[in-house]
Parts: structure tokens; sequence; C-alpha cells
């Protein structure tokens, strides 16, 4: 069996911005491995390949240092008001 890394990718503000796995790419500097023993496609939370950020490209998620979290509505909501 293969098993592949997952990783994700964080703006300067911790919140997740891409996951990937490295069967289909290559992490970065400061990509974070959050799984190395996943499948082929990443999976967050048990979804695989889940949407990372809502309708209006606002991330969903972020690091807290030591594992991926879902931002709390008043965070996505400071985001959302910050939209030109």
């Amino acid at each position: 069996m293969n098993l592949n890394k997952h990783y994700i990718r964080t703006n300067n503000d911790n919140n997740i911005t891409r996951g990937f796995s490295d069967a289909f790419e290559q992490p970065q500097g400061g990509d974070i491995c959050i799984n190395e023993q996943g499948g082929r496609h990443f999976e967050l939370f048990g979804e695989i390949n889940p949407p990372l950020r809502d309708e209006n490209g606002i991330p969903m998620y972020k690091w807290n240092g030591k594992n991926a979290v879902k931002r709390t509505a008043e965070e996505i909501q400071t985001d959302i008001d910050a939209l030109p």
C-alpha cells in the first residue's frame, strides 16, 4: 500500500489556503504536514478534497499551531466585512 503525506498551506493569519497530498504536488517551504500516512487524495476532517474556502473566497479553516480547526463565525464575518 502506498501512503502519501498530506499538507496544508497557510497565509500570514494562519488561515488554511491550500490542501494537497504529495501524490500530486510537492510541498514548498512553510507547508505543514498534517498526515504522514494518508491516501492518494488530500483529506481533512474525514472529507476527501474538501472546499477550504466559502463562496466569498474566505478561508473556513485555520492552523492553531498543532491542528487544523474550523474558524469561528466571527472570524469569517470579519473577513467578509473587510471585502471591498
